[in-house]
């Protein structure tokens, strides 16, 4: 939210109020209290009342750094666009914990499970031998790797 807000301390605060999402993002659905994560822990709508607000991420942010309340109240994003937005606007901060977790996944074409294969190889032993960690904290500023979920 903007670094000025003082109502919002959690998810709950967000009733009533409204939230910038990416359009098309798990976070819209998320607002729609309809998403739900395969193979994941439940996750936990505790709003009512939320007022999403879709479009592009960087056009949402940039509207939030005008002020709390002025064109959004909140914005609900992936960890590291927030910290760039941060880092870019000075304006917006982050407010508590993280909402859900959401797996990542290597996409590749039908038909080659010696390529598929190599790549489970080579992600296991970057993740084995904290490779993939030290990527993610040095574009990320935290371990996005790890699965919370």
């Amino acid at each position: 939210m903007h670094k000025d807000e003082t109502a919002i301390k959690s998810v709950a605060d967000i009733s009533g109020k409204r939230i910038g999402v990416g359009q098309g993002s798990t976070y819209e659905t998320y607002l729609a209290k309809t998403l739900i994560l395969p193979g994941g822990k439940p996750v936990a709508f505790p709003f009512h009342d939320v007022v999403a607000v879709p479009g592009d991420e960087t056009v949402n942010f940039r509207n939030l750094a005008l002020g709390p309340g002025l064109r959004l109240d909140a914005i609900i994003a992936d960890l590291a666009t927030a910290k760039s937005n941060i880092a870019t606007t000075h304006a917006v901060k982050i407010v508590g914990d993280a909402l859900y977790a959401e797996p990542n996944d290597i996409v590749t074409d039908k038909g080659d499970p010696e390529w598929d294969a190599e790549l489970v190889r080579v992600v296991k032993e970057l993740r084995a031998d904290g490779t993939l960690g030290r990527i993610s904290r040095k574009w990320f500023d935290t371990d996005i790797t790890q699965d919370d979920s």
